[in-house]
């Protein structure tokens, strides 16, 4: 009988041991998905963070008395505006290119009529010598240059800078004091043509 009890204890100890052996690995197992449920956790963290900082940020909504104001701003300007009239208009044989080619040019200067009231004359008043300048200028070009992408803008800030050295900085008011005559705003070309 002792014999069973021994061996009715073995199978109790035996019994335990696996017990014991069955709770290490389901304890292993245990700390194997903590981990990767805090890794699948810690990434869904940090995309959302990613994606917060990287999302492009909505345009701030447009100011609508601002955008008005810019506008009428920009409208005051432009009925401020005047044009010298007649146009220039020149035809031009290219540089280089023997009398073959040539370039037709009309020219309008832009100028501030509420600020400079005798500039309109002054320009009507020097229309030969402002073409003759703008002649002289356009026929030292050849063709290579006129074709050229930004030649017209390279034309018109030449130009105006050349016109604006010619005219005459101040006039004599009736009281003898210095009267500003003004510049050229701006310079349009209305015809462009090369033959």
């Amino acid at each position: 009988m002792a014999e069973e009890l021994d061996k009715k204890q073995q199978q109790q100890e035996d019994q335990a041991q696996k017990d014991a052996g069955d709770k290490k690995p389901s304890s292993g197992r245990l700390v194997f998905w903590i981990a990767i449920s805090a890794v699948i956790i810690l990434n869904a963290v940090v995309a959302v963070v990613l994606v917060q900082f990287t999302m492009p940020k909505p345009p701030k909504p447009v100011d609508l008395s601002q955008e008005a104001d810019s506008t009428r701003i920009v409208r005051e300007e432009m009925e401020q505006m005047a044009f010298s009239d007649p146009p220039i208009e020149a035809i031009v044989n290219l540089k280089g290119s023997e009398g073959m080619r040539f370039l037709k040019v009309v020219l309008v200067f832009a100028y501030d009529a509420k600020k400079y009231k005798d500039l309109g004359a002054i320009l009507t008043e020097r229309l030969p010598e402002l073409q003759n300048l703008v002649i002289d200028r356009l026929s030292s070009r050849s063709l290579e240059d006129i074709q050229r992408p930004n030649a017209r803008d390279e034309i018109r800030a030449e130009l105006k800078r050349l016109v604006n050295r010619q005219l005459p900085k101040s006039k004599k008011s009736m009281f003898f004091f210095k009267k500003d005559i003004g510049h050229v705003a701006d310079i349009y070309i209305n015809e462009f043509i090369i033959q």
